[in-house]
Parts: structure tokens; C-alpha cells; sequence
């Protein structure tokens, strides 16, 4: 028998240096090679483009096709959005994927969906609304913008809002009665749908069109001179605002609500936006435009430091007023284009005419103080040239005019926006009478101060008679208030009871403490009288133009729930 022996394995060799840098070369080379290999190969993005292209995945474009024109504008055509209110079943999808495809905010929406019912009892009926920007054919926020920052594209007819322009004024919330534009605080500007007219360049649908599960949304070719006449008749959707303030595109098409009478849910009163800056500014301004004039008209009067006094009240309270208004822009930086729009927008014009009125202000300061010898000599000495003399009734009255001019440009912004609370009566009537009841109260200090510092005595029917116009205007103004407020009064309640009572106090019982002590008190104490009564008054004018933004009833597309947030 022979036996098998079992050989043992060789003891394992020791490495060498040279083999393990051979090793290492060669995994450098596969790895080198793997690189090269993996930058040939497509990326996922490029695969699906192959795939699509190949008919391997169903394509998107079956989908959306029918929702978008094959064809391009015509003359006298544009793009617009139709929304089939049978298909739409309030799920929103529109909402987020416009959100996602533009970036939004988390409190920033370009469309939104809202609610309407019916007026029938006996036919009740729940129908969901979505609803973005409309592509007016003649967009407000185009006309008022001060700096240009919109865009009706001739060839589509799409809204484009340029961002780079817009310095966050947010007029165009005021003049769109669609609450379409939205201000983004952090970019400080306003930014708003525009179809998304990059993809529709490409054959592409819009986010809102492709995402609707139930295709309730569309693209179409209107001719706009039909959408004229459907905006004369009205023919757009139930509860919204006047559409022959700016034309909307959007068509809403039904077969199931024909003859049914939708309306809008009754919401509780709820304040709006305050604009805190436009407050200050638009009394202030008013304050400084009525000084002038009370200075014009109070001249026989008045000794020359009243006259100084009264131009220099009206110079330094309304530039004041006309500073605090940078304050509400997104980009106070860029304050200076606010020009642009002088020939569509009250708001550039505003800011020209009040520009003006400084300017005019300013010289006539100067020459009422050179004609009554009140500038120090060390100060003329030290101007290197000879300051021409102008005649002051000249300066004062060019002072009065191109501040009257910017007060009506004031109105006129507001009166332009078509809110019915807004309409030309009740904001000729708040603006022009705040500068009237200022305009005295702010004379009234002026004489008692000016007689101080002219140490001369006071002439008790000239004051008695300011006192009682004083009165009599500030009756006449609260008055009007009372008998003309809004819905939307009711969530403010304390604001109102503080301008009442402000109004009252400063242009009722002071004047008439006043008139009983005119004959026999001393200049200071009247001059603290006068000072305090017109401390009230401003502090009155203050909450009554709050109450004219944040009591407003503001325009917007019907059923829409406005959050707490606020898009201000």
C-alpha cells in the first residue's frame, strides 16, 4: 500500500518596494480609465431627454399639447389664460407647481383659488375659482408704474414685470384691481406671473397648465378688441371688480353654472395694508402746502417774522413729509428713476411737482428773510456772490401753486386706482381739507410766535377770526368723515374714536379756549394754547389718513382669502 504524503504550501514572500509601486501605477491607471469611461456616459438628465425623444416613457407633450395655440399671435391677438370652471375641483396643484417652477416665497403666491357660491338656496352650488395675473389689455400696473418696471409684450400681449427696474414703491398693488402683484419683502421689489413665457417660447406649457390634473386651465389666442367689448358687458366673473379699469384677458368658461348666480362669501371687516410712510408723507405735505397758502392769504396780517415762520413751517414740515416717504420703497436706493413714468403715472408726478414746491419754498425762505433784513450780515458776507433779489409775492405765490399742483397729484394717485372708497368727493374732500385745517392751525402759531419775536401785541380780532375758521373747518371735515365711513371702519375702532377725538380737541375746544382768552392772556400762554391745539390736529390728520388706506375697501379678485401675513 502506498501511502500519499501531503506536500506543504510555501511560506509567503515578502513584498518588495518595486512591486508595490507597480501595484499602486496600475490602480492609478484603472482609475484614470473609470473616470474617462464615467465622462462619456450621459447624465440622468440627458438619458430622459434620449428616452423622450425615443418614445421609450410616455411624453409630456401628448398631455399639454391641446392646452397651448399651435399658432402664434396674429394682429390684434394676445395670449390669455382660460380657466374651465367644470374641471376645476379646488386641489391647488396649479398653486404649487407655479410656486415651485418660479422659486416662490413661502408667503408668496402668483396664482391662487378661491371661492364662490351660490345666491340660490334652492340650488346650491360650490365652485372653485383659480386665478393669476390677467394680462390686461390695458394693465394699471403698467400706466401707474413711476419707474417702468412693467412690460406688455407686442407680440403676446403678456404682463412682464422687470425686476432689476422696480425700486418697491408697490403702487401697482393700488392700481391693479386684481390683487395680481405681490411685494416680496426681503427683495424689497414686487414680482408677479407672467405666464411663464420662457416655456411658452419653447412649445412649452406654463407650470399652472401642465400640472392641473384635470387640464381646467389652457392657453388661448383672444383678439383684444372682443375683449373690450366683453369688459363693457361685464362678461368676466361673478362679484369681481369693474373690468373696463384695465380689460382682463382670462376667460371662465362654464356649461354647468350657466344661469346660476355665484357670489363671493360674506367675510368679516378686516384692515388693510396702513402704509405708515404715504400717511406721514401725505399730511405732512398737506400741512406745508396749507402754511404757504394761509402765509399768501394772511399777509396784511402778518409781520415779517409771522410771514417767515409760516414759509418756514411750510418748507420744513413738508420736506420732512416728502423724506419719510423713501421710506416705503423696497429699494430707497434707487428712489431717483422714480421720474420715469411722468407720462402715465400721478406718482411720478407727484414726485416732480413736490420737488418743485421745495425748490420754490426754498428761495422764498431766502427772500423773505433778505427783504426784512433778517439774515445775519456775518453770513451775507461770507457768500462770494450777490443773491438776486426776487420779489417775494412772486416766490410765495410760485410756492402755493406748484404745491397745490403735487396735492392734486396726490389725489389724483389715489382717486386713479378706482377704489370706490377712493372715488374723486371723498378724497378731494380729506385732502384738501387737511391742508386747510393745518394751514390755519399752523398760521394761528405762527402769529402768536411771530409776535413773541417781534415783541409786538396781538391783534385779537385778527387771531379770533383764524379760531373761528378753524373751528368751523374742522367741524366741516370730521363731519364728512362720520357721515362717509367704510365697511372695513368696524375693525378699527379705537383708530376712529382717537381721530374724533384728536379733531374735536384740537380744532374745537382748544380754539374756543382760545377765543375766550385772546383779549387778555399773555403771548406765551396763547402761543402753548395754539402750539397744543396744533400738536392735536396732526396727530388727528395722522389717524384719519390711516384710516383712509387701512379702512379702504380694496379691489381684488373675488373669493380670495387674504392671510394675516399680508403680501405688504
Amino acid at each position: 500500500m502506498i501511502s500519499k504524503t501531503t506536500e506543504k504550501p510555501d511560506a509567503p514572500k515578502a513584498s518588495t518596494s518595486t512591486d508595490t509601486a507597480a501595484s499602486s501605477s496600475g490602480a492609478g491607471k484603472d482609475l484614470l480609465l473609470a473616470l474617462l469611461t464615467e465622462q462619456q456616459t450621459f447624465t440622468v438628465v440627458d438619458r430622459f431627454s434620449q428616452a423622450h425623444q425615443a418614445g421609450d416613457i410616455p411624453a409630456q407633450a401628448a398631455y399639454y399639447q391641446s392646452l397651448i395655440p399651435t399658432d402664434k399671435p396674429q394682429a390684434g391677438q394676445q395670449y390669455a389664460f382660460e380657466v374651465n370652471l367644470d374641471a376645476c375641483t379646488g386641489c391647488k396643484g396649479c398653486v404649487t407647481a407655479c410656486h415651485n417652477l418660479n422659486g416662490l416665497d413661502d408667503n408668496e403666491a402668483w396664482r391662487e383659488v378661491g371661492l364662490l357660491t351660490s345666491n340660490d338656496v334652492s340650488l346650491p352650488v360650490v365652485q372653485h375659482i383659480t386665478t393669476a395675473c390677467h394680462h390686461c389689455v390695458e394693465p394699471g400696473c403698467l400706466e401707474g408704474c413711476p419707474v417702468m418696471a412693467y412690460d406688455k409684450n407686442p407680440d403676446t400681449g403678456i404682463v412682464k414685470h422687470l425686476d432689476d427696474q422696480c425700486i418697491g414703491c408697490q403702487y401697482c398693488l393700488l392700481k391693479c384691481p386684481y390683487d395680481v402683484p405681490k411685494y416680496n419683502a426681503d427683495m424689497g421689489i414686487v414680482r408677479k406671473c407672467d405666464m411663464c413665457t420662457d416655456r411658452l417660447d419653447e412649445g412649452e406649457a406654463p407650470a399652472c397648465v401642465q400640472a392641473c390634473p384635470d387640464k381646467a386651465i389652457s392657453i388661448k389666442l383672444v383678439d383684444t378688441v372682443e375683449a373690450q367689448k366683453n369688459a363693457q358687458k361685464q362678461d368676466f366673473l361673478a362679484d369681481s371688480p369693474d373690468c373696463t379699469i384695465t380689460t382682463p384677458t382670462t376667460r371662465y368658461v362654464s356649461k354647468r353654472l350657466a344661469g346660476v348666480s355665484l357670489h363671493a362669501p360674506q367675510s368679516k371687516p378686516r384692515a388693510e395694508h396702513g402704509h405708515l410712510p404715504l400717511v406721514v408723507m401725505l399730511v405732512l405735505t398737506q400741512l406745508g402746502v396749507g402754511a404757504l397758502l394761509a402765509e399768501r392769504l394772511l399777509l396784511p396780517f402778518a409781520n415779517s417774522w409771522t410771514q417767515l415762520i409760516s414759509s418756514a413751517m411750510g418748507f420744513g414740515i413738508g420736506m420732512f413729509g416728502m423724506t419719510c416717504a423713501i421710506l416705503h420703497l423696497g429699494r430707497p436706493l434707487y428712489a431717483y428713476r422714480a421720474f420715469l413714468g411722468w407720462r402715465t403715472s400721478w406718482l411720478s408726478r407727484e414726485i416732480i411737482a413736490f420737488n418743485g414746491f421745495a425748490a420754490a419754498v426754498h428761495l422764498h425762505i431766502t427772500m423773505v428773510a433778505l427783504k426784512n433784513n433778517l439774515i445775519p450780515t456775518f453770513i451775507l458776507e461770507k457768500i462770494p456772490f450777490a443773491i438776486p433779489t426776487i420779489p417775494t409775492w412772486l416766490t410765495g405765490w410760485a410756492s402755493v401753486l406748484t404745491g397745490l399742483a403735487g396735492v392734486f397729484c396726490s389725489m389724483m394717485i389715489y382717486i386713479d386706482t378706482k377704489r370706490p372708497c377712493w372715488n374723486l368727493k371723498n378724497t378731494a374732500t380729506k385732502f384738501g381739507m387737511t391742508g386747510v385745517v393745518l394751514g390755519l392751525a399752523a398760521a394761528i402759531v405762527a402769529t402768536c410766535v411771530g409776535a413773541i419775536l417781534n415783541q409786538s401785541a396781538i391783534k385779537p380780532d385778527h387771531l379770533m377770526l383764524m379760531n373761528l375758521a378753524l373751528i368751523i373747518a374742522t367741524a366741516i371735515k370730521v363731519g364728512f368723515e362720520l357721515t362717509h365711513l367704510t365697511y372695513n371702519t368696524k375693525a378699527l375702532p379705537l383708530v376712529l374714536v382717537a381721530r374724533v377725538a384728536l379733531g374735536i380737541t384740537g380744532g374745537v375746544l382748544l380754539p374756543f379756549v382760545f377765543l375766550t382768552m385772546v383779549s387778555m392772556a399773555d403771548p406765551m400762554i396763547l402761543a402753548a394754547i395754539s402750539g397744543t391745539s396744533f400738536a392735536c390736529l396732526t396727530l388727528g390728520e395722522l389717524a384719519e389718513r390711516y384710516l383712509y388706506f387701512a379702512a379702504s375697501d380694496a379691489l381684488r379678485m373675488p373669493g380670495i382669502t387674504i392671510s394675516d401675513g399680508g403680501h405688504h
